[in-house]
C-alpha cells in the first residue's frame, strides 16, 4: 500500500508509520511537508491513500484536500491531526474528507485506513459498473427487467425519474408510471411509523447522493412488506453528482428470519431458567409423591387419613405434569425416542380428542395412507396434538371445524429459508387447523413464549403452545403458524422422516406388587431427601444398599467394598462430577455392573447418547416407588446380565 503523507513533524510521521505497521498494514510512505512537494507527488500518482495534518507552517489540510479532490478524487483522504476541533472536523467531512483521526487517539487509525480503502474500492467498483451500464443501456435493461430487485435512476433533485424496473410493480403493487409521474410518490406507500425517516433520507440523498434505509411498505391489498433501499451517486469527470441511482430489494423473508431468531434466543434464555427451577421441583416432588405412595401402601382402605394422603399424592402428580411441561418448552427434558407412525398416534387419541373438544366442534382427520415413520418420544408428540387441539377448541367457543391432517412433504431450500431451523429434506407434516377467531400478528409474535396467554386470569397457565414449541424443537422439528383474523388458524409441525421400522417394544407393565430382589445397589444422590427415599424403597424390597451423596465417596466405596455391586443408581446432575462420568469411571473396575440414571433435568449431560455406558437406562424424576422398583428389576433381569 502506497501512502502520500503530508506532515511537517518527522516524529509524528514515524509514529504513524509505526502504528500502521504494528497493526499489520504493510505500507510504503512518501512524506512531504510543502504545497509544491504535495502537488508534485499527486501529479506523479500511484498512491492508495492520502494522510494529512490539518495545520502546517506554509500549507493547510483543507487546501491539500481541495487539490487532491481535483487531481485524484478517487483516492481516500484522511486527516491525522492534533489540532482538529469538532467544528473543523465536520467541515473536513463536508468538504469531502473520508475520515479524520486525532493524533492522541492514533489507535483508531488502522481501522480508519482499512475502512477508507474498502470504501474506495466499493466506490471504484460502482463507478466501473455505472460506466459499463452507460455504455450499454440495452444490457442494463435486460439485467434489470429480469431481476427481482427494483433498479432506478433519477436526477439529483429526485423530481425526474429516468428509469425504474418492473420489479417495482411486483414489490409495491403500484404502477411504474405512477413513479414516473411523481418519483416521490413511493413515499405514500411507506408505513406511517417510518415515513418521516424515509422522507429525511430522501432529503439527505439529494445532498450526499447516498441512501441506505430499511422500511415497511403497505401494498394496495393491505399486505406489509419490508424493503431495503440503497442509493448512490453518479458523478461526472469533475466529481460532481449528475444523477442518482440505486436498487430496492424485498427483504421481508430476511426480517422474518431475524425475528424468528430473536424469538429462539428468548426461548433459550427462559428455558435455561425454567429448566433449573424444574430440576429443584422434581427433587421435591420425588419426595412428596414417593412418601405419599409408601404411606398409602401401609394404610387400610378405610383409614381416617387415607383421603387426605391421596389428595397430597394427586396434587403431586399434577405438579409433576406441570414441571414436565416446563422442561418440554425449555427443551431440557430427557426424551425416549422410538420409531412410530404418526397416523397411529392420531388414531389412538382421536376418541379422547372428541371428548375433549366437545360436541359443538366437528373433528375431521385426514391421514395420508402411505405416511412414513418418524423418531420421537411418542407420548410427547401426543401431548403436542392434545395441546394444539385444546388451543383450537378455545378459539371456537361457538363451534366450528377442527382438522388434523398428516402427510409426507419434501422441504425445498426456498421454503426452508423462510422457516428458521428448518432444513431442506423429507419430513412428516402434522397440520392442526381450526375455523376459529384467528390470531393477530402481535399475538403470533409471542404465542410460543412460556406463561403468555390471552385468556382471562386464572383460566390458563400459558404453557400449552410453549410446550408444543419445546417438544417439537427438541425432537428435531419445526412448528409454524398461518392465521387470518376471523378465519381461523393452521399450526404446521414438521418432523424429520426416518426409514427405520416401527419400534414394537414397550416397557413392561407395572404390576400390582412391587418386584423384590436381594442384589447390592450403589446409590449416589446429592439431594439428601431423595437419597433417603430411594434407599428406603430399595431396602423394603430386599436389596442391600450402599449410599452416598458425593461421587468421590462412591469411588471410595467401590474400592473398599469387596463384594459384588450389581447396579449403580445415580443422579445425573451433581456437584463435582456428573453421573455419566462417575459411571464410566466405576465401570472400568466393575464392568459387570448395571447402570440406572435418574434425573429431572438431564438433557445437557445426556445429549450425547454415544458417550453413555452400553445398556444403561434412565428413570425420570419425580418417580414413584413402583416405577423405581420395576426399573431396577428390569435392569437386573436384562438379557445382557444373563450373558
Amino acid at each position: 500500500m502506497r501512502i502520500l503523507h503530508l506532515e511537517d513533524d518527522p516524529k509524528d510521521a514515524e509514529l504513524i508509520r509505526s502504528v500502521l505497521e504494528t497493526d499489520g498494514l504493510s505500507c510504503e510512505i512518501v512524506l512531504v511537508d510543502t504545497c509544491e512537494a504535495f502537488e508534485a507527488a499527486l501529479d506523479k500518482g500511484g498512491f492508495d491513500l492520502i494522510l494529512s495534518d490539518f495545520t502546517l507552517p506554509a500549507f493547510d489540510g483543507l487546501s491539500a484536500l481541495t487539490m487532491a479532490q481535483k487531481k485524484c478524487p478517487d483516492i481516500p483522504f484522511i486527516f491525522a491531526s492534533g489540532t482538529l476541533g469538532e467544528e473543523s472536523a465536520i467541515v473536513t467531512l463536508q468538504s469531502g474528507a473520508t475520515d479524520y483521526v486525532l493524533k492522541r487517539r492514533l489507535v483508531r487509525l488502522p481501522s480508519a485506513v482499512r475502512r477508507a480503502l474498502r470504501s474506495a474500492e466499493e466506490k471504484a467498483s460502482r463507478k466501473r459498473i455505472e460506466e459499463a451500464l452507460q455504455e450499454s443501456e440495452a444490457r442494463l435493461r435486460l439485467i434489470a427487467e429480469n431481476s427481482e430487485d427494483v433498479f432506478w435512476m433519477a436526477d439529483v433533485a429526485f423530481t425526474q425519474l429516468f428509469y425504474i424496473s418492473h420489479a417495482y410493480e411486483k414489490i409495491w403493487g403500484r404502477s411504474c408510471q405512477s413513479m414516473r409521474d411523481d418519483p416521490k410518490s413511493f413515499l405514500d406507500a411507506i408505513h406511517p411509523e417510518e415515513r418521516a425517516q424515509a422522507d429525511e433520507a430522501i432529503r439527505q440523498l439529494q445532498v450526499t447522493g447516498r441512501l441506505d434505509l430499511e422500511y415497511r411498505i403497505i401494498r394496495p391489498d393491505g399486505s406489509v412488506r419490508w424493503v431495503w433501499d440503497r442509493g448512490f451517486p453518479i458523478r461526472d469527470d469533475l466529481g460532481q453528482i449528475i444523477r442518482l441511482a440505486g436498487f430496492a430489494r424485498d427483504v421481508t423473508d430476511r426480517k422474518r428470519l431475524e425475528e424468528q431468531y430473536r424469538q429462539a434466543q428468548k426461548m433459550e434464555a427462559i428455558g435455561q431458567l425454567a429448566g433449573g427451577m424444574a430440576h429443584d421441583f422434581n427433587n421435591l416432588l420425588t419426595v412428596i409423591n414417593g412418601y405419599s405412595e409408601l404411606v398409602l401402601q401401609t394404610l387400610p382402605p378405610d383409614h381416617c387419613v387415607r383421603v387426605e394422603i391421596e389428595q397430597v399424592r394427586d396434587a403431586g402428580k399434577r405438579a409433576a405434569l406441570l414441571t414436565q411441561q416446563i422442561l418440554a418448552f425449555s427443551r431440557k427434558q430427557k426424551l425416549d425416542p422410538v420409531v412410530f407412525n404418526l397416523n397411529d398416534a392420531v388414531a389412538d387419541i382421536e376418541k379422547l380428542l372428541r371428548r375433549l373438544i366437545g360436541e359443538h366442534i366437528n373433528l375431521v382427520t385426514c391421514r395420508e395412507p402411505n405416511l412414513e415413520n418418524i423418531k420421537a418420544d411418542r407420548g410427547q408428540i401426543e401431548q403436542v396434538i392434545m395441546n394444539l387441539a385444546v388451543n383450537a377448541r378455545d378459539a371456537m367457543p361457538n363451534g366450528g371445524m377442527l382438522t388434523i391432517e398428516t402427510q409426507n412433504v419434501d422441504v425445498d431450500p426456498s421454503f426452508a429459508r423462510a422457516h428458521a431451523g428448518l432444513k431442506p429434506g423429507p419430513y412428516v407434516k402434522l397440520m392442526v387447523r381450526d375455523t376459529g377467531c384467528g390470531i393477530d400478528s402481535a399475538t403470533q409474535a409471542r404465542m410460543f413464549e412460556p406463561f403468555f396467554t390471552t385468556k382471562a386470569q386464572g383460566e390458563g397457565t400459558g404453557l400449552g403452545l410453549a410446550t408444543v414449541y419445546g417438544i417439537v424443537t427438541q425432537s428435531g422439528g419445526v412448528v409454524s403458524v398461518e392465521s387470518v383474523v376471523g378465519k381461523g388458524s393452521a399450526f404446521n409441525v414438521y418432523l424429520p422422516r426416518v426409514r427405520a421400522r416401527e419400534d414394537t417394544t414397550s416397557p413392561a407393565d407395572a404390576g400390582l406388587d412391587m418386584p423384590r430382589g436381594s442384589e447390592t445397589i450403589l446409590l449416589v444422590e446429592d439431594e439428601d431427601s431423595v437419597r433417603t427415599l430411594a434407599r428406603q424403597i430399595l431396602r423394603l424390597q430386599g436389596y442391600f444398599v450402599l449410599d452416598t451423596r458425593q461421587p468421590v465417596k462412591a469411588q471410595q466405596v467401590c474400592e473398599k467394598y469387596t463384594g459384588s455391586i450389581h447396579l449403580l443408581l445415580s443422579d445425573v446432575v451433581m456437584p463435582g462430577m456428573n453421573g455419566c462420568d462417575l459411571a464410566m469411571t466405576l465401570l472400568k473396575s466393575r464392568p459387570e455392573m448395571e447402570v440406572l440414571f435418574m434425573s429431572g433435568y438431564a438433557a445437557d449431560v445426556l445429549k450425547d447418547q454415544d458417550q453413555l455406558p452400553p445398556g444403561s437406562a434412565f428413570l425420570r424424576k419425580p418417580f414413584t416407588p413402583d416405577a423405581l422398583a420395576h426399573k431396577v428389576r428390569e435392569l437386573l433381569d436384562s438379557p445382557r446380565r444373563s450373558r
